[in-house]
């Protein structure tokens, strides 16, 4: 993501307590596990893991280069799994 971007998002939100911005985290599984609701990409792994510990999750599709995520994000939508965002952050 774009500085800016991040920075942007960062000034909307960060005040929230209950709301953390993670940059990388080594052990994102353990995190998944503890959260209510997780804002991630559509990778291949982060969806089965999302699945796997049963997190709701709200799913931001990266379309370009190619459209993988997006077409996951999509098929987990329309069974009902996960939610999709299309918008551009």
């Amino acid at each position: 993501m774009p500085e800016v971007r991040r920075l942007e998002l960062l000034r909307h939100f960060d005040y929230m307590p209950d709301v953390n911005f993670l940059e990388f985290e080594a052990e994102i599984a353990n995190l998944y596990a503890e959260s209510d609701v997780v804002v991630a990409q559509a990778g291949y792994n982060t969806v089965c893991e999302l699945l796997s510990f049963s997190r709701r999750a709200i799913l931001v599709p990266r379309s370009e280069p190619v459209r993988e995520q997006l077409i996951r994000a999509r098929l987990m939508a329309q069974r009902g799994f996960l939610n999709t965002s299309s918008r551009r952050i």
